[in-house]
């Protein structure tokens, strides 16, 4: 007998039962039978064929006798679950036996061959599906995504190491486990739950992002994409959310975000110019910068530097910026005049550095408009000149002193003429002790504290000579070049003083005069009354009298005694005698 290609069974013609079997085959489902008879195959490789299993790669029966055998029956009865076959095959005689006739053979040699084919094809298609698998486990494993396979109640079916690392636990912990119970915070699961439900409903969200707990507690900040999972009738069965973790991320977008906040609020608000020189050109300038030169913002960006410079300036500014772009050394602060869009000339302080800008050489700039400082310190210039001027030839000394330590910063020639000392011998010497006690120093402080200025506080001064000087002190504080010091001019008032004390003593003289004088003329009159009485005696007295020469003499001496109240009288008027 020949051996046909029939999954295994050896098919009989001849008898009656020939018919039968091909009904049955072409009844039954053919599909589910050659799975069954395959896999008797596969339980009793002593009935199958081995040479052609080897040359086709599919089973054939060695002997058709082997189905005789009542193992074989039980097989075929039980797989097509006809006694009938059975009893057919049981009565067939061996040497009546015939082989089926040639469309039956042929029939059955293109069912085999397409079921080879198949087997084949799904070997192939089998070996892709690995391969494909494979290369999606491989992606699975390695991605730096957290890859987390969930079905309708929002077990975790599936945890890639990604998730592992992302979130701490391993599969074996998770798996099964309801992700709403470790990884999903209180806060969050109000937003969790509506994407959840919006995805079991077919409606899919891209970047969603929430915060989510790690195994250790921490919270982060995850980014998720989800894609539905459907089986073979389209039904949702779950989800595959893909998660990245952008905590750090964030973190860095939030610090940049604060830091370009802080710059943009730093540049719109400098009270300086701040811009970008390229090719000679403005780029970028701030509200400030536009405000110096008088121009609107929109004005700006575009503008030719050298416009913005004055003629007579131009060429310093175009060597410091030529040779700043070249990276040679060169001021990095700077002042020369500015032009405004009006044309009036401004003073500017220029401080400017070397940058890359948009991958080429750039200036970035900070200017501020200097022209009131220019006109203050013109000012302050002339001042000081006039102040010099009336310094160095004011008729009256004058001492600049610091306040703290009396230390002396400045003196004028006049100062020098007094005191007896060259500049060079007072400057940076303290007043107490070299002119006066250390006392005299605090009580001069402490009556300028009171009011910051003194009007003719009279002290005494010892000079070089020793001598003593008297002088009144006018003094007040003043700032010169950002410097606690004392302005004083003195008044020397040592020869008025002298002057004064003479007079003094003149005016005590002149008292004394005055009170000799009439002390003088006081006694005077009663020297003349005495005399008047004396006269009247002795022209009524006989010279022989005993008292008469008493008398005379007593005349006599109110005689000395006028002589000397005329000298006093003299003297109270200054060698004037008057009756």
């Amino acid at each position: 007998m020949k051996q046909v290609k029939a999954l295994g069974i050896g098919i009989v013609g001849g008898g009656p039962g020939c018919k039968a079997i091909i009904d049955m085959i072409f009844a039954k489902k053919l599909s589910q039978l050659r799975m069954k008879l395959i896999a008797v195959a596969c339980t009793n490789p002593q009935a199958v064929g081995y040479r052609l299993a080897q040359e086709k790669g599919v089973f054939t029966t060695k002997d058709y006798r082997d189905l005789y055998e009542l193992q074989g029956l039980d097989m075929i009865i039980e797989l097509t679950g006809r006694d009938e076959v059975g009893n057919e095959i049981s009565r067939t005689k061996p040497d009546n036996i015939q082989l089926m006739n040639h469309v039956a053979a042929r029939l059955f040699w293109d069912v085999f061959q397409l079921e080879e084919d198949w087997i084949k094809e799904r070997r192939s298609t089998e070996e892709a599906l690995r391969e494909s698998e494979e290369r999606y486990r491989n992606v699975y494993e390695t991605a730096p995504l957290a890859f987390v396979v969930w079905d309708r109640e929002c077990r975790v079916m599936d945890w890639n190491q990604c998730s592992e690392e992302t979130f701490g636990w391993s599969r074996e912990e998770i798996l099964g486990r309801n992700f709403f119970e470790f990884l999903v915070p209180e806060s969050e699961r109000p937003r969790v739950e509506d994407a959840v439900d919006n995805l079991l409903q077919g409606r899919v969200e891209r970047d969603v992002v929430n915060e989510n707990v790690t195994k250790t507690g921490e919270t982060i900040l995850c980014r998720w994409n989800n894609s539905i999972l459907r089986d073979r009738e389209g039904r949702i069965i779950g989800a595959i959310s893909l998660g990245l973790n952008i905590t750090d991320r964030k973190r860095a977008e939030d610090a940049l975000r604060a830091s370009e906040e802080k710059y943009s609020t730093l540049v719109e608000n400098s009270l300086t110019g701040i811009y970008i020189d390229q090719d000679g050109k403005i780029l970028f300038a701030n509200k400030r910068f536009s405000e110096i030169y008088g121009y609107s913002e929109d004005e700006v960006p575009g503008i030719e530097t050298w416009t913005l410079v004055h003629p007579e300036d131009r060429d310093l500014t175009d060597e410091i910026r030529a040779k700043r772009i070249k990276g040679e050394q060169v001021p990095s602060i700077y002042e020369a005049r500015g032009l405004t869009k009006n044309g009036k000339t401004i003073w500017i302080m220029r401080r400017n550095t070397r940058i890359e800008y948009k991958g080429r050489p750039a200036i970035l700039g900070n200017i501020a408009d200097t022209t009131d400082r220019k006109q203050t310190e013109e000012a302050l210039r002339e001042s000081e000149s006039k102040f010099r001027y009336l310094y160095d030839l004011s008729p009256q000394p004058i001492a600049l002193t610091e306040v703290s330590t009396g230390r002396l910063i400045d003196v004028n020639d006049e100062f020098c003429k007094l005191t007896k000392y060259t500049r060079e011998e007072v400057i940076g010497q303290t007043a107490a002790p070299l002119f006066y006690p250390q006392e005299d120093r605090d009580r001069f402080i402490r009556e300028l504290q009171k009011s910051g200025e003194i009007h003719g506080l009279e002290m005494e001064f010892r000079a070089n000579d020793g001598s003593i000087i008297i002088a009144l002190m006018f003094s007040r504080l003043v700032r010169i070049a950002d410097e606690t010091l004392i302005l004083t001019v003195f008044v020397d008032v040592t020869d008025r003083k002298r002057l004064e004390a003479k007079l003094v003593q003149a005016q005590k003289t002149e008292a004394i005069g005055t009170l000799a004088g009439g002390i003088a003329h006081d006694f005077n009159n009663l020297l003349m009354g005495i005399q008047g009485n004396i006269s009247l005696m002795l022209m009524s007295m006989d010279p022989s009298y005993p008292d008469y020469g008493r008398l005379e003499n007593i005349e006599k001496q109110i005689h000395s005694g006028a002589r000397l109240t005329s000298r006093l009288l003299g003297y109270a008027r200054k060698g004037k005698y008057e009756v």
